[in-house]
Parts: C-alpha cells; structure tokens; sequence
C-alpha cells in the first residue's frame, strides 16, 4: 500500500530540509511504498529552491509549486490531486508535527478505520493560540456533534478514497474530518508529539477562528438543507410573515381600540418583514429548483458503501 506524506509549506525555506530529512528517515523504517509530496504555497524565499534541489537527490520527494499564496486547504488540496498513495497523510512544514507519529497513525488505520486525527499533548504553543484553539474545537464538538477533543491538528490521516470528490477551499481542511463524518467514515484520534517550531514565524492569527465560525456555518447549511433548502429558506419566511402579522395585528388593534395611528413605524415593519418573508419565499423555491437540477445531472445525494449482486 503506497503512503503519501502532503506538507503544505509558505516561507518555510528554514524548516523544510529538516523535515525532509525526518520523514524520509521515517520512510525507510516502513515497509510501504512512500512518497512526500511538498506543495510550495506561493513562497516569495529559498522554501521551492530547496524543494526542487532535494526532489532531484531523493526520488521519494514530489514537488508542487502553486503560482500565489492560496491558503493552506487550496495546498492541500493540490497535494491530494498530485499524489498517488491509498493512503494520505497530512502535516505541517513548520516541525511542530512530529513525523515519527507517522507509524502510529498508520498503525491506526490497519485497524478499519478511515481517518486518524491527532491530538496534540503538551503542546509548544503560546496561551492564546491555545485558548482559541479550545475555543474552537469547543464549537465544531458543538455544532458537528464529532467527540474529537483536538479538530486543529494537522496531523491526519485519510483513505484516498475518501477525498476524491473533496473540494478544499477556505479553512476547510480544519473540519474536513467533520464533513467525512457525515459521509460514513470511522474517525479515531490519538495522541501525538508537539514540538516547538524550529524558525521563522508562525502563519497563524486569530481571523482563522472567524474563517472556521464561517466554514462551520456553511457546513451546517450543506449537511442540514443542501437536499432540500426550501426547508430553511422558506422557514426564514415563514416566521418574518408571522412576525409581519402579529405586529400588524397589534398596530389594527392599537388603532381601533386605542386611537393609534396607521401610519406608525410598527406599520412599516411589519410590511418590511411580510416583503422579506414573501421573498425568501420564493428563493427558497428557486434554490430547490436548482438543487433538483444538479441532482438529476451530477452526483447523487446518498453514497454507497458497499452493494453485492448489483
């Protein structure tokens, strides 16, 4: 069974030929076929010319070279179309993962299982990155429903066969194993080294955790109502109608019984709320329309496992 090793890697031109040199070390203690696929991320320092170089010298290293800065998920994404391995394993450039998990994760794997997440253990990292870390596997726990305790490692390992029809964009490869959750997969997570990052400066800031709220959301609108959005939609317009009628209601009350006035700024509310209503009416029945469509030319919304005499 080949290995794929996928290192998404920006400036990282102090890093990357340290770490080259622990995962092939670690290749040459398994007895899989292995290959390291690197994917220069829009680099503007030396991280591609020592790529290219140690491609040339080991036949085990691939080399990607992205033409900008695309974001760590687009990176992956074009690692995972480039390799060749059943199975593949994702990790950081920066020397925090620690490729001699590699073994175990793989171990893991032998055991039925699709994905194997890390979990980070005395993690090298400052308090808040740690707090919004938490902060946000709190959220994913929450709202996907999956028991992983650390969603944020990078260290995972995926079936090849899970993520042919994957699309990574955003900060998608964070909840990734949240969205093979929900297609069938058996995830596991174990525990895993975290070291502190060898040089250079750390990609990441707190606008990653508004990016995950975003990815979060649109997950939940893509596993919740994807098949059927005029279940939200029009459930959005149903209760500003509602809303629209009640206020009405309170504003005719208002001027029959009390001498109130039409004319009010209740009035112009509940008309704005029975507009909208009417409207996400109706794009909820135009977003049916074409989810019907894209069903009946595209993929089907159900995948099969396994199927016998068929």
């Amino acid at each position: 069974m080949k290995v794929s090793v996928i290192v998404p890697a920006f400036n990282e031109g102090e890093n990357i030929s340290r770490l080259i040199d622990e995962v092939l070390a670690v290749f040459r203690e398994l007895k899989e076929d292995c290959e390291l696929v690197i994917v220069d991320d829009g680099s503007s320092d030396s991280t591609w010319k020592i790529i290219s170089e140690r491609a040339h010298v080991n036949k085990e290293v691939k080399g990607i070279r992205l033409t900008k800065n695309y974001g760590q998920s687009t990176a992956i994404y074009a690692g995972i179309q480039e390799s060749d391995g059943e199975i593949v394993i994702i990790m950081d450039a920066d020397g925090q993962n620690d490729p001699r998990d590699i073994p175990r994760l793989l171990q893991e794997l032998d055991k039925g299982y699709d994905i194997v997440s890390g979990c980070r253990i005395n993690r090298q990292d400052g308090w808040i990155r740690k707090f919004l870390s938490w902060c946000g596997n709190c959220l994913v726990r929450r709202i996907s429903g999956i028991r992983l305790r650390d969603v944020g490692c990078s260290l995972k390992a995926y079936r090849k066969d899970l993520l042919r029809d994957v699309i990574l964009i955003g900060e998608m490869h964070r909840i990734l194993p949240v969205y093979l959750m929900e297609r069938g997969a058996k995830i596991t997570e174990i525990d895993v080294n975290h070291r502190k990052r060898w040089k250079g400066r750390t990609k990441y800031s707190w606008n990653r955790v508004v990016k995950l709220v975003l990815d979060l959301i649109l997950y939940k609108f893509f596993t919740g109502f994807i098949s059927r959005p005029l279940y939200i939609f029009g459930g959005l317009g149903f209760f500003s109608i509602l809303f629209s009628i009640i206020i009405a209601s309170f504003v005719a009350v208002r001027k029959w019984f009390f001498q109130g006035q039409w004319l009010s700024p209740l009035f112009f509310i509940s008309v704005t709320l029975l507009t909208v209503g009417i409207l996400f009416i109706m794009l909820g029945i135009l977003a049916e329309l074409l989810v019907r469509i894209y069903y009946r030319t595209s993929q089907p919304p159900f995948v099969i496992k396994d199927s016998v005499n068929i």
